[in-house]
């Protein structure tokens, strides 16, 4: 009985996630200063670097309940890549979505199909250089490897908010597709 409770921490942090990013990404707009996207990946930043510093003893529950919390914040938030709608958490539907388009496109021959086996293609490169990435960085740095991940958001969130500052500011009042 007890474990069957404890699961349901990480399916209750999946659902809140979905439940909070949803409320605030429309309740942040009011400000005019961000887009939820941009204010979501310094959240996720501030959450790794605070869960690279938890001592190598602390359970691993800890990263995995804050991590599915985030994950499904992140998976509700970005939910389409130049208008192709993409899961930004898992690699999975990619690799079906190049399978299926890139049938569609030997049949067809049309061009719509041919830029979504790139689009797909490209999310699964982006997968497979965190794999390499997360791979060599825990075996430097071990417990303190999840600070790679801050690093590569860091850079995200640099360019989302410069975004937000100049050319995409008049979108910031603009509801993302999906929500």
């Amino acid at each position: 009985m007890r474990k069957a409770l404890y699961l349901l921490l990480p399916i209750g942090a999946y659902f809140f996630g979905a439940f909070l990013s949803e409320y605030l990404g429309k309740s942040i707009k009011r400000f005019h200063f961000l887009r939820w996207d941009t204010v979501l990946i310094g959240i996720e930043i501030l959450t790794v670097v605070v869960l690279g510093f938890l001592p190598a003893k602390a359970p691993d529950q800890i990263c995995q309940v804050v991590l599915n919390f985030i994950c499904s914040m992140q998976f509700n938030t970005f939910r389409q890549m130049e208008g192709i709608p993409a899961a930004t958490t898992f690699v999975t539907n990619h690799i079906r979505q190049v399978g299926h388009f890139l049938a569609k496109y030997v049949r067809h021959h049309e061009k719509t199909y041919s830029s979504r086996v790139k689009a797909h293609g490209r999310l699964i490169l982006f997968f497979l250089c965190g794999a390499i990435v997360s791979t060599v960085t825990c075996r430097f740095f071990e417990y303190r490897s999840i600070w790679g991940s801050a690093l590569i958001l860091l850079i995200v969130f640099g360019r989302l908010f410069y975004a937000d500052i100049s050319y995409e500011k008049d979108l910031l009042t603009r509801v993302p597709h999906g929500h």
